[in-house]
């Protein structure tokens, strides 16, 4: 039978890794393992935003303490409203729910991170759940690339991870045999008025089947005076078996397209399985 637990937190600023430790009002510190579960099968997470003017960008979430290791996905991306034009909009994220296999140590300790990535002057809280499984879980690896983009139609290269504009390319694990999920979101301070477009994300290199490319949102930005559109993107986890080559470098690059929107974030996680 599956066990549940939860943290959560709050994260003011971005560049940083920030732990989660609460549970409500009370102070849990770090998720153990329950006994007799090997394998994270689900990671469920949600997040709020105090209003505040040009803020957005994206939550990026990192599970440490893993039987092999680090993991990194992706939680949402959003934008935050404005004074002059849509400051008193509503926001409702929709719960983003992960499907994996990832490997746990029955009664081993966990740190569960959030980082926020892009423009913000607000405070963030993030609240993620674990689904515990009593069934052997994987190797499994998570990466994370993006980047910030002021004008569309230039495919650029996404070098930057939660932290650092120079991570550069995901170099594949010797031992990673294919891409067993994607999953691709904007997020940004949409500044631009009738404005909008997409976002686009690729992978090239490392893949002896080609590039890859997939969908990251969109936006349609409907004010009367310079704002920007406030609201979440989530996008769904789109699982596949994309082969990779061991040892190779996957370069990442993303683009917006259609009339100026504004400094737009557009990320991928990308997580990578053994079997």
């Amino acid at each position: 039978m599956a066990k549940y637990d939860v943290r959560e937190g709050n994260t003011t600023a971005a560049g940083a890794w920030g732990e989660l430790l609460l549970l409500g009002p009370e102070t849990r510190g770090r998720m153990a393992v329950p006994g007799g579960m090997h394998s994270i099968k689900q990671i469920t997470g949600i997040a709020h935003f105090d209003a505040a003017d040009a803020s957005g960008g994206i939550v990026a979430l990192r599970i440490s303490g893993l039987k092999w290791g680090n993991y990194e996905t992706i939680l949402t991306g959003w934008s935050a409203g404005t004074a002059v034009a849509n400051g008193a909009e509503a926001k409702c994220m929709r719960p983003m729910t992960i499907n994996t296999n990832l490997a746990v140590v029955p009664g081993g300790e966990l740190i569960i991170e959030a980082a926020l990535i892009g423009t913000t002057a607000t405070i963030n809280s993030q609240n993620i759940e674990i689904c515990f499984d009593a069934s052997e879980g994987e190797k499994r690896y998570g990466f994370i690339r993006g980047i910030q983009i002021a004008a569309p139609g230039t495919k650029t290269a996404a070098n930057s991870d939660a932290i650092s504009a120079t991570a550069y390319g995901i170099k594949i694990p010797s031992d990673a045999k294919r891409i067993s999920s994607l999953i691709a979101t904007q997020g940004g301070v949409n500044l631009a008025t009738a404005s909008g477009g997409l976002a686009i994300f690729y992978l090239s290199g490392g893949l002896p089947d080609g590039d890859f490319s997939i969908m990251a949102g969109g936006a349609s930005i409907l004010a009367t005076t310079a704002g920007l559109c406030s609201g979440y993107y989530t996008s769904d986890q789109l699982q596949t078996s994309v082969a990779v080559s061991p040892g190779s470098i996957i370069q990442c690059w993303a683009e917006t397209m259609g009339t100026d929107w504004g400094t737009v974030e557009v990320f991928a996680a990308v997580e990578m399985a053994v079997s």
